[in-house]
């Protein structure tokens, strides 16, 4: 947000180190959980759903900043990856794949050079120079592919091929060894479905669609929210678990946070406003059964009677309940101008304040729903006759990176059952008007984009 070059190459830095390393499955796609070296090199070799949306996300909001492809591929390579081998037939997402196959760790993921050579034919030495499968091997004996350390520019020149044609090559071998590996012993995988993973997944999917303006993307993620809607909730009430069509365990704080993160995500890339109701429903269902009126902040379950009801804000592997409650009842907040939802925001940053300022490092998300809450969001309501070309229209602000910007974008009418501050907003002589506001005191209304682009700091041909 405030264009700090030294963060940016860090985030640059370790997420090409991540797509390098072994710990990204080259042949498969997704990642594993997490590399017990420095380089990135050897993984624990488990996968688990959450990782893969929330790289999907970190490569997504890199390539908003970069421009690189190759962070936009990582994320086209995860999507293929959790709807090949992690999607139930309904649309759902498993929650993980074991890392032992045969009474080993990591033996399916694992190569030798006559094992590529079989597979690839002539072409396997090339492969094997590109992804350091050798006779000693990199872990225990055999080797798993990874780029540490390796350049395929370099290489592609030394190979008097361009870049884009080794690439080219390099997925077409991938897609034969994939083949092969198919007819081992695949890792056992944990088929149950989790609403607040799969929440998570959706929300990857569906900011990954916005801003890639990708069709496939966003018939996943509301596939899988059509999934939740249906197999997952029951009158009033958001379970937590499915598997074999049993549903159960009335839902966690985490379920209703995430929920509210999928709806979030899913609106900006649809522009259709059920989701905020949704997002409404679930708030509010969340504020009633996990509020702590007295010492703020959410509990984590529901249950009056139990000894203990924990109530978690360190964010770990994935955010906390709390720092997702906190972020979006934020830009639920904004977006709809009911700004009694933010009290609930400040209250939880005042009760969390001294545990943070402790390890802030422990409280990304939080602290994320914090500068954006600080720092102040801009709200920007597009009234438009018809909803035909909307997102189209707005393809630059839909690819760019401001998370301090909430978009609203219909009718008047749909304006107004949404949120209350755009009352009396009207289009111009029939054009599209666009209303940019901060904290709901709006600038003159314009039907000039490029004005608007101007505005938000962004270039009209981003």
């Amino acid at each position: 947000m405030n264009g700090n070059d030294r963060s940016l190459r860090m985030v640059e830095k370790t997420l090409e180190g991540i797509a390098d390393g072994g710990i990204h499955d080259h042949i498969g796609g997704g990642f594993a959980r997490y590399s017990v070296d420095e380089k990135w090199l050897i993984p624990h070799f488990e996968k688990m759903l959450y990782d893969q949306a929330m790289l999907m996300l970190a490569y997504t909001e890199a390539w908003q900043v970069t421009g690189k492809a190759r962070f936009r591929d990582v994320v086209a390579d995860i999507f293929a990856y959790v709807t090949r081998d992690m999607r139930d037939a309904d649309g759902g997402f498993y929650s993980a794949e074991d890392a032992d196959s045969e009474g080993e760790e990591g033996r399916f993921y694992l190569w030798t050079p006559d094992e590529i050579r079989a597979v690839l034919g002539e072409d396997g030495d090339l492969y094997c120079r590109i992804f350091d499968i050798t006779e000693e091997g990199n872990f225990e004996g055999r080797s798993l592919p990874n780029l540490v350390g390796r350049s395929l520019a370099r290489i592609a020149a030394e190979e008097g091929v361009s870049p884009e044609a080794l690439k080219a090559e390099i997925t077409a071998w991938n897609r034969k060894l994939r083949e092969a590996r198919g007819r081992r012993v695949r890792p056992h995988k944990d088929d149950k479905i989790l609403t607040s993973w799969n929440a998570l997944m959706i929300a990857a999917l569906a900011t990954a669609a916005r801003v890639f303006q990708n069709a496939e993307y966003l018939r996943a993620a509301e596939t899988a929210f059509r999934f939740l809607t249906r197999r997952m909730m029951n009158g009033d009430e958001l379970y937590a678990r499915y598997r074999d069509g049993e549903v159960g365990i009335p839902g966690f704080l985490d379920d209703y946070a995430y929920f509210m993160w999928a709806c979030d995500a899913l609106y900006d890339a649809t522009f259709d406003g059920s989701y905020i109701e949704k997002m409404r429903w679930a708030a509010d269902r969340m504020i009633e059964r996990f509020w702590d009126d007295d010492a703020f902040g959410f509990y984590l379950n529901n249950r009056s009677d139990l000894f203990m009801r924990p109530k978690e804000v360190y964010d770990g592997a994935v955010p906390s309940g709390n720092s997702v409650a906190a972020y979006e009842l934020l830009r639920f907040s904004r977006r709809t101008g009911e700004i009694d939802y933010e009290r609930y925001v400040d209250h939880m940053f005042n009760a969390f304040g001294d545990e943070v300022d402790r390890y802030p490092m422990g409280y990304a998300w939080l602290l994320s729903a914090f500068m954006i809450a600080r720092a102040g969001t801009k709200e920007l309501a597009v009234v438009t006759e018809t909803m035909d070309g909307a997102k189209e229209k707005l393809g630059a602000l839909q690819s760019a990176f401001l998370p301090e910007v909430v978009t609203l974008v219909g009718d008047r009418a749909r304006l107004n059952r949404l949120a209350s501050f755009t009352a009396g907003f009207n289009t111009e002589n029939g054009e599209t008007t666009y209303y940019l506001c901060e904290h709901f005191r709006c600038r003159r209304p314009t039907t000039d984009l490029t004005a608007v682009y101007e505005a938000l700091g962004l270039a009209h041909n981003h």
